[in-house]
């Protein structure tokens, strides 16, 4: 029963562990540079999206930051959207959540890829996959 106990706790750990990891490789400003809907690039052509990641605050709270979306016009200006996000990993760093704009909009994404440079996720239930780069 003690062992089992132990095995618990050091799982735990781990998991956890890999959830903050991942917060870490996710600190700073990724670009998205490619979009795909069922395997066919979508054109991202007018379209600027960044997310600005700041350093996660500890175990488990989650990383705050911006969504910044900005849109080419029909005629020369610019539709910008900023909303404040918080994103969390989770199941061992294989989920991320991005609750935009303080808990009226989440969305969960399933981790493809995770580096320092390259984040590949796929919106959850679909098959939009998400090509971010850091800049």
């Amino acid at each position: 029963m003690k062992m089992l106990a132990i095995l618990s706790v050091l799982f735990i750990l781990v998991a956890c562990s890999k959830d903050n990891r991942n917060s870490k490789k996710l600190e700073g400003d990724w670009k998205l540079v490619k979009k795909e809907v069922n395997g066919q690039n979508v054109d991202l052509t007018g379209l600027s999206v960044v997310l600005e990641c700041a350093e996660c605050i500890g175990d488990n709270i989650g990383c705050y930051g911006y969504y910044r979306e900005k849109t080419a016009q029909p005629n020369n200006t610019s539709n910008l959207v900023v909303l404040p996000i918080e994103t969390k990993f989770s199941n061992k760093g294989t989920t991320l959540t991005i609750d935009y704009d303080n808990g009226s909009n989440f969305e969960v994404y399933d981790v493809l890829k995770i580096s320092k440079k390259e984040l590949k996720i796929k919106f959850s239930g679909s098959e939009n996959v998400y090509y971010f780069e850091a800049i």
